[in-house]
């Protein structure tokens, strides 16, 4: 038997309700380029491509970062909030318990980096901040001015407000 882990999908009245961005701002984002558009008409947007993309522009703009700023953080974030969300207890919904343990997304274990640190220069991922403090390589403004992101706390925050995001069926043959 084997298994697939179907995405969630939402439409963007859904995401507005889950993740507190409206319909008007999700639209005006896209207009300019700095949300990806999940297509034509009433599209449904899957996790992967938008959600955790949307969460990272709702939680940066509450804290006064404007959308250029935050469009290259999404960029280096979004998968990586992906994989912390899929870790997350409720995130994969599976009551015939038919992923025993499985993710959704295989990835290298040295990927899942829990801080992105950016800089007007870089962004850089870290398991420990003072790696990046210590570093001589960033200068003293650098360090006073970057914008960091825990990563794994995006990824709960995702499935706090979103639910599960992926539901694991049975395929045949």
């Amino acid at each position: 038997m084997a298994i697939r882990f179907e995405p969630t999908t939402f439409t963007a009245s859904e995401v507005a309700a889950r993740i507190g961005m409206d319909e008007a701002q999700q639209r005006n984002l896209r207009r300019h380029e700095y949300l990806k558009k999940p297509g034509p008409g009433w599209t449904r947007s899957s996790v992967v491509a938008g959600l955790s993309e949307i969460l990272i522009f709702q939680v940066l703009s509450e804290a006064g970062v404007p959308p250029a700023t935050i469009k290259p953080i999404a960029n280096a974030a979004t998968g990586r909030i992906t994989l912390w969300a899929q870790q997350v207890p409720g995130a994969v919904s599976d009551p015939k318990g038919l992923a025993g343990g499985e993710l959704p997304i295989k990835y290298p274990p040295r990927q899942l980096k829990r801080f992105l640190v950016c800089t007007p220069a870089v962004a850089d991922l870290f398991d420990d901040l003072s790696k990046f403090y210590d570093r001589p390589a960033y200068t003293a403004g650098q360090k006073a001015t970057a914008i960091v992101l825990d990563l794994k706390s995006l990824g709960e925050l995702l499935v706090e407000r979103a639910g599960p995001l992926w539901t694991v069926t049975e395929v045949e043959g």
